[in-house]
């Protein structure tokens, strides 16, 4: 069972993960690329969901591996 819920909590953050860099990406993208009527707080807060996409699937490695 616990195998189950590591692989479970891997899963999830990965799936997490990725929809956070694809949402911190398109606010970018709408923000800096585009002329979309987008707010100034998407110029931080884009990229701030990249780096939290990117750094979940380490987070989740680490709170495995304790847990185990």
């Amino acid at each position: 069972m616990r195998a189950f819920i590591a692989v479970l909590k891997f899963t999830l953050a990965l799936v997490i993960s990725i929809i956070f860099v694809w949402a911190g990406v398109h606010l970018a993208f709408a923000y800096y690329m585009t002329d979309q009527n987008v707010h100034d707080i998407f110029a931080v807060f884009g990229p701030a969901l990249v780096l939290v996409g990117c750094a979940m699937p380490f987070v989740a490695v680490h709170e495995v591996s304790n847990n185990c």
